[in-house]
């Protein structure tokens, strides 16, 4: 099983407003991944299972109305890793052969075609880390095997789980993105392009 955690709880602090209502193509946001994210569990049910961390009313809305978990992160002050820990347990129970993958929703340009292809690659490489990368950079989304949960779960902060790749250099596999803005991650509305 792959458990897909889709974070949406940023404070949006250097964009000025919530960045992930912003409109981008036609839609908010938060919306392009969590497109993607929708379809792949209600294409495979049996192999992935997503849940939705947010402190916004529009984004809970919206994921109850897809059929999809949703954790209210009512302290965002605590960073991210908290969302991390929130969505980690709303998962219940990951085994040793589950997978987490950590996506957020300010990266709107990944592409349905790259995702697929870094899941069912980073699947065969019998890895147990993944990153979608662009011309060795990495970026996000990341997939850990089961045997890092508690890794995740302990960081603090305002702490990815990039903390976790760090110490564990040779389980990395990288997954090259179809372009560099595939991995462009919107902190400012200068970002949007």
């Amino acid at each position: 099983m792959v458990y897909m955690i889709y974070l949406a709880a940023g404070p949006s602090s250097r964009y000025g407003r919530n960045k992930l209502l912003e409109n981008i193509d036609g839609k908010p946001m938060y919306r392009h991944l969590l497109d993607i994210l929708t379809v792949m569990k209600e294409e495979e049910p049996h192999r992935y299972e997503l849940v939705v961390v947010t402190a916004y009313d529009e984004i809970e809305k919206a994921a109850e109305g897809l059929l999809l978990k949703v954790v209210r992160n009512k302290n965002q002050e605590l960073g991210i890793s908290h969302s991390i820990r929130l969505g980690i347990e709303a998962c219940g129970e990951i085994g040793m052969h589950d997978h987490v993958m950590l996506a957020v929703a300010d990266q709107p340009y990944v592409q349905e075609d790259e995702l697929f292809g870094f899941i069912h690659m980073y699947k065969r490489s019998y890895k147990g880390i993944g990153c979608l990368s662009y011309e060795g950079i990495m970026g996000n989304p990341v997939i850990f095997q089961g045997k890092f949960v508690p890794e995740l779960l302990a960081l603090n902060g305002d702490v990815d789980g990039k903390e976790v790749i760090k110490e564990h250099p040779q389980e990395i596999l990288l997954y090259e993105a179809d372009c560099a803005k595939s991995l462009l991650d919107i902190d400012t509305p200068e970002s949007i392009g």
